[in-house]
């Protein structure tokens, strides 16, 4: 069965219409439900801990895209396994145990706070807007480190570069860049701060 793309799931999310609804929700459960039960059990979970979970991830996800019209920033799969590893923590904190998850996947850390997400977006929008104006170079440099915490010794095999200190050199450079780009529209540096 080819998997539905993110968009369309989650145009159905936002539609009045039940039965689109609910057959986004039954492929997101179908697609996601696995992530999220390798990251429980491996973590000392039961089943009925990644039922409850899982239930609660979708429905905080559902929630928030149609009442907070949250704006994806990463794929649907990365979003529930983000807030149900999120959740599973708060669980092992109450209970005392270890805050030390084993993942299974890439997963982002969403902030709590509405207005925090908005204005981070914003600054994010404004960063890609800025990042589209310089070299490729640069631009890969700069997501690279900044968005995909790599380690500069990973950006130098990533890019071919001939030393560490050059793909630190060149980041140097290229922020350097960003920063005049910044400064040289003050509109840009006044949402940023």
């Amino acid at each position: 069965m080819q998997k539905t793309p993110d968009k369309v799931l989650v145009d159905k999310l936002k539609s009045n219409d039940k039965r689109k609804i609910s057959d986004a929700l039954n492929e997101i459960y179908r697609n996601n439900y696995h992530s999220v039960e390798q990251l429980i059990i491996g973590n000392g979970g039961t089943k009925d801990d990644v039922k409850d979970i899982f239930q609660e991830s979708i429905s905080i996800f559902f929630n928030q895209l149609n009442q907070k019209d949250l704006e994806l920033n990463c794929s649907i799969k990365t979003y529930l396994y983000s807030v149900s590893r999120n959740q599973w923590l708060n669980i092992i904190r109450r209970k005392k145990e270890t805050n030390d998850l084993k993942d299974y996947q890439e997963f982002v850390d969403p902030t709590q706070s509405s207005l925090g997400n908005i204005i981070e977006n914003e600054q994010a929008g404004l960063i890609a807007d800025l990042l589209q104006q310089i070299s490729k170079d640069c631009k890969e440099i700069l997501v690279n480190y900044y968005y995909y915490k790599m380690k500069m010794k990973k950006i130098q095999e990533v890019m071919a570069l001939s030393s560490e200190q050059v793909a630190k050199n060149k980041k140097y450079k290229c922020l350097q860049r960003l920063r005049k780009m910044v400064d040289a529209h003050p509109h840009i540096k006044q949402r940023l701060n």
